[in-house]
Formats: structure tokens, sequence, C-alpha cells
């Protein structure tokens, strides 16, 4: 995917989707998510190790690929993933945790106990995942009994961690009345928190932990590191995209990853584990092509450019960009069925012109930025009865990223009610 900001070349929404040099100049283009991933390179995830969220990764394996081997060799060790979850969940319905099993991505703040928001929203993603999983290899009552467990956990979340005082959800039922950034992001992108407590969550993240070079992950009165975390600024990232909040997103991005795109000694091409508060490098042995900060890569693909899948393997997809300040951008997505091209740019006056071209025997959706439902949409020249944001592709079923039918919704699209 290439992007163009208003104000000329925008190196940072390039830098994540191409190889970038460090003068800003870029020397291929490819697109996010790189070639589709091939059944047989990925075997027996190890799928916990305190909770450093790669529970949530075969589900995602299974929609992007609809390797359905896959996700039938897989999901015995799902089962058992979740079942030890399920374990440790106490009397109020929430997941707890202890001095043996606390640590988490930032290890250096130590183990963290009691009721944890941001491992009870990762928890009930894994059970939404679960569920997909259990459905889509033929387990229907497991299916039903992961969305039961679903349900009741995002109550029981939304019951004893939100706190009506601060607006946000509290870091854990040991530590009150502060703000974490994992447990509000995390909240919010996976569809924990209500629809009504969204924009309050997000709009305290940013006056609370913001800084010049990112935000800070905890609020001070937790004692926690002040490391500026992109792997947890990547979780936010797409819950402000998958919100709606395109401008918080791009100031995020700005914020966080922008100076890894800057020249200078410290620019690799690559992404940057983590940063002082003052955007400084914290040590010799920080890494600076970190995998785990590459959250953009994605993100700009499935909210910018606007590609997602809905249906296992791109059997139906959504186009539905979110401009933000760009003029244009074109992508091309691999998919099992063949690539999904998508190029958009705003036309003369107000108007968005958009090409999409999908893989044959697939559907979808293509939705477009309107300024007011009174907006008309034309598909190949001619009107399609239709105004306001979205069309069905001609000859096709419409289909929307809350499909009910679609086949592992990931974080941001869909939650189970």
């Amino acid at each position: 995917m290439r992007s163009i900001d208003s104000r000329g070349p925008s190196r940072i929404t390039n830098a994540f989707v191409s190889a970038l040099s460090c003068d800003g100049r870029s020397l291929a283009v490819r697109t996010a998510r790189g070639a589709p991933r091939q059944r047989g390179k990925v075997r027996h995830l190890r799928l916990s190790d305190g909770w450093d969220r790669p529970r949530i990764f075969p589900a995602d394996y299974y929609r992007d690929t609809g390797d359905l081997d896959f996700a039938q060799e897989e999901f015995s060790i799902v089962q058992r993933e979740l079942a030890w979850n399920a374990s440790l969940v106490n009397a109020q319905g929430l997941l707890v945790t202890d001095n043996s099993d606390g640590l988490d991505w930032d290890w250096y703040d130590g183990k963290k106990t009691g009721a944890v928001t941001a491992y009870n929203a990762l928890y009930y993603q894994d059970l939404v995942n679960g569920a997909c999983m259990a459905r889509e290899t033929g387990h229907a009552e497991l299916a039903a009994r992961y969305e039961q467990r679903a349900v009741a956990l995002r109550t029981a979340i939304n019951t004893h961690l939100f706190n009506s005082d601060t607006g946000v959800y509290d870091v854990s039922t040991s530590l009150r009345g502060t703000v974490a950034q994992d447990a509000n992001a995390d909240a919010v992108l996976f569809g924990v928190a209500p629809a009504g407590a969204v924009p309050g969550s997000l709009a305290k993240l940013r006056p609370t932990l913001r800084g010049d070079h990112g935000p800070v992950p905890f609020s001070a009165d937790t004692g926690y590191s002040k490391l500026v975390s992109p792997f947890v600024s990547g979780f936010e990232l797409r819950a402000r995209l998958a919100a709606g909040d395109t401008t918080g997103a791009m100031r995020l991005l700005s914020d966080v990853w922008g100076q890894m795109v800057e020249p200078g000694p410290n620019c690799t091409g690559a992404l940057w584990e983590n940063l002082n508060p003052d955007g400084t490098v914290p040590s010799g042995t920080t890494s600076l092509a970190h995998g785990w900060s590459s959250t953009p890569t994605a993100a700009l693909t499935e909210y910018v450019l606007g590609a997602r899948s809905v249906g296992a393997g791109y059997s139906t997809w959504i186009v539905q960009p979110q401009p933000g300040s760009l003029r244009w951008s074109e992508g091309r997505v691999p998919t099992p069925h063949g690539p999904l091209t998508v190029k958009w740019s705003r036309a003369h006056g107000h108007g968005f012109d958009m090409n999409v071209s999908a893989p044959h025997g697939t559907s979808g959706t293509i939705a477009v930025p309107v300024s007011s439902r009174a907006t008309a949409i034309t598909v190949n020249g001619s009107g399609s009865g239709t105004t306001g944001g979205s069309a069905p592709v001609p000859g096709s079923p419409a289909r929307t990223a809350t499909d009910p039918t679609s086949s592992c919704p990931s974080a941001g699209r869909a939650s189970i009610t």
C-alpha cells in the first residue's frame, strides 16, 4: 500500500508497508501482509506463557487463509488453553493471576496479580476466537458454551473493572483509580467496552498518558515503567481505527512510529522495541528491528486502505477506507483466491473515487466515506440506488463487517451478543 498525505508524500504511512530507506525514499513497495501464509510453516503455536497475547493468532491465521486443516489440527490445543483459563476464574466471573503466572509484555514491571483488566479482555477475545474455531471445526455445542462464557465475562469486566469515577478501566482489582493503555485499548478493540463507553475511554488516554514521543503505558500513580511501548500502542492504534477515530489514530501513529523513520543513527528501516519518554533508545540491547512493534503494517492495510477479510480466506470481504487527511492510497492484499486490489483517491470537490478488483469466486461490500446520508453512490458508472456509506459489489450478496455469518470476526469488527 502507498499513501499520499494532503501536505505531500507521507513517509510515515509509507514506512510500514514498504521497504523504506532512512532518507525517506521508498525502495520497494509491497503489500502489508506479505505473501499468504502457507500451512506447514506454522506448527503447534505455544499458546500461553504468561499473558503475552499469542493465543489470538490461530483464529487470525484461519481467518486470513481459510486453512481448515490447520484449524482442526490446532483446535485441541485451543481447548486445553481455554480449559486452563477457566480454572483461573473467581466467584466474580473474572480470571485472576498470582505470582506464578502474572507476567505480561512489560516483564520489567513485575507480575500483575488479582483480576487484571487487560488479561480478562484477552481472555474474552480468546473465547470469541475459540467459539469461532469450534464452530468452524464442527463443534457447535462447544462453540455455544464458549460464547456463553464470553458474554458472562464481558459483563463481569464491565461490572467490576470499569471505574465510573475515572471513566476508564482500572489496571486490576488490586490497583484501582489508575489509567492503563493496554486495559482500555483492549477493552475497546475486543468489543468488551459498551459502545457508549468507547469515546470516553479513548478520550481519557491521550491527556493522561501522552508524551511528545508517544504515550507512556500507565499513569504515574501505578509506579510502573515510563518506557513507551510500540507493541501496546499498536493495540491502541487498532482500537482507535476500529472505533472510527482516524484522526486520533494518525496522531498516535506519528507520535510513536514517525520518529523511527526519520533520518538518523537509529533509523534501521525497521521498528523499535521501545523508547524513553524523550524519544531516545533505552539501551544498546534495545531491538531496533522488533516484529512486535509492527502493528501499523496490518492496521493501515485493514483500515486506511480499508481491505479486510470477513469470511475465512477472504471468501467474503469488505473494503471500507478511513482516509483521514490522505489524498490517495493503493494496495494489493494477497488472498488464497488471488489478489484483492484497492485504489482510492479524493476526487475534485467533495467526491471520492475507488477502484476494487476482487478475486473470482469471492464477494464483498464496498463502503466509501460520505459527508451525509444524502450522498449518492455510483457503481461502474451508474447509480447504485444507494445513498449513504456502502453498497454491495454488483452481482454479489451484501456483506458487512459484523455479518453474523462471518467466519472468526477479528478484533474490532464484531463481538458476541
